[in-house]
């Protein structure tokens, strides 16, 4: 028996840097924290849910990291592995290439980008995007469970990329998204598919406002001096759009624009831990992730 956890490489996005496979210490217990959170009321939380977080950058991945110490905590003799996936992406080969089913983390980023909704995100191209694809934590969920199997520990993987042999930088990604869009582009698109990264957040509001708000206030206007009320519906949309695109691009800010590398040692235990063939059926290195060759997959 073995009781496998899907957890989130982000547990650890209150720092940034080298991250191990192993739950870190904390400063405070847990369980005792949790207890206080239940006997505040909703109102409060939300008050103080800045204080709540700390360095965490939103609800998932604190209450994600709750939970892995939790589970230590009180796993007793239960044998235990915690999958950690990074952003998990479309699939590489299984069940065909290029499934996916939610458009979420890095497939918001495709979409958005292939219909020219968001034009300017903030991100620095030179770091490292964490992107794996979903057949491959597929794999790496059920060859670790079954080597965790019957064993008095407590195990952790983290399931990404960055740590191997063969990283993708957010700057391909994002380019190799245009490119594709640019040869194929969707039927609804709004604008080219031209999207920069802004390093922060004050570069971002200025390109934001020149390319997007500039356009948005001008047919404003336009609509109102003709009367026009198609024109005024179309600039309803315009605006929804762009408000659509600068949420996407502040709720994924926190992961584009900081780096982190997750060691993933155990990742040769498992494989080892395979007959050849059975390494060919669950297949779990990303260093043979051909990255453009998956982009446009994704796309």
């Amino acid at each position: 028996e073995c009781y496998t956890h899907m957890s989130t490489c982000y547990v650890n996005s209150d720092k940034k840097g080298y991250i191990e496979e192993k739950i870190y210490d904390v400063t405070f217990d847990v369980e005792q924290h949790i207890n206080h959170l239940k006997t505040l009321s909703v109102e409060d939380i939300e008050k103080q849910t800045p204080e709540i977080l700390g360095n965490f950058p939103n609800t998932y991945t604190f209450t994600k990291s709750m939970g892995e110490r939790l589970l230590k905590k009180h796993r007793g003799s239960l044998p235990m592995l915690i999958i950690r996936p990074s952003i998990v992406g479309s699939s590489y080969k299984e069940p065909y290439p290029g499934w996916v089913d939610n458009i979420s983390a890095a497939g918001a980023i495709v979409f958005f980008c292939g219909l020219g909704i968001i034009r300017d995100g903030i991100g620095n191209i030179n770091v490292v995007g964490d992107l794996i694809p979903v057949d491959y934590v597929v794999n790496a969920t059920l060859v670790g469970t079954a080597y965790q199997a019957n064993k008095d520990s407590l195990i952790v993987h983290n399931s990404g990329t960055s740590g191997s042999a063969n990283p993708i930088l957010w700057g391909v990604f994002v380019k190799s998204i245009e490119r594709y869009f640019t040869s194929y582009p969707y039927e609804q698109q709004v604008n080219p598919p031209h999207g920069r990264f802004h390093p922060n957040k004050r570069q971002y509001e200025f390109w934001y406002f020149l390319r997007s708000k500039i356009p948005e206030k001008f047919f404003e206007a336009l609509s109102k001096i003709t009367f026009s009320k198609n024109m005024q519906k179309n600039v309803s949309k315009l605006k929804k759009v762009n408000q659509k695109g600068k949420m996407v691009s502040y709720l994924l800010a926190h992961f584009t624009c900081n780096e982190w590398i997750f060691d993933q040692p155990i990742l040769k235990q498992f494989q080892e831990s395979l007959s050849f063939e059975d390494q060919e059926q669950f297949y779990t290195d990303p260093s043979d992730i051909v990255w453009k060759h998956y982009v446009y997959l994704y796309c």
